[in-house]
């Protein structure tokens, strides 16, 4: 029971002390308001944190969008479907083709 109780004492210690990097600090100094190892007060600035962490989800979405290949669909055109789950070693990747009989406004087919 207290190898038990230990460990578990010290899985709550990793996780309260562990560095969020997008945070830019631990969950520890954000709940309780001082770090966990060093008696040091810590103040949270959350508008500077959330500045931070939208700033990143912009960043990483335009990493991800440079990579779409920009494409018109027309009635008539033929195309595949990704699978993009898990699948088993010789599973196919993708389905199809299927041809397109509507595009919307928007560019979904």
């Amino acid at each position: 029971n207290t190898t038990v109780h230990g460990i578990l004492q010290a899985i709550a210690w990793a996780l309260c002390t562990t560095y969020h990097t997008s945070l830019r600090t631990s969950r520890g100094q954000l709940a309780f308001g001082q770090d966990m190892v060093v008696p040091a007060t810590y103040l949270a600035n959350w508008h500077h944190i959330h500045e931070h962490c939208h700033k990143s989800i912009l960043y990483n979405n335009a990493h991800e969008n440079s990579h779409h290949i920009e494409h018109d669909y027309k009635v008539g055109d033929y195309v595949y479907v990704l699978n993009k789950d898990i699948q088993r070693k010789l599973a196919p990747t993708k389905q199809g083709p299927y041809c397109i009989n509507i595009v919307y406004t928007n560019a979904t087919v």
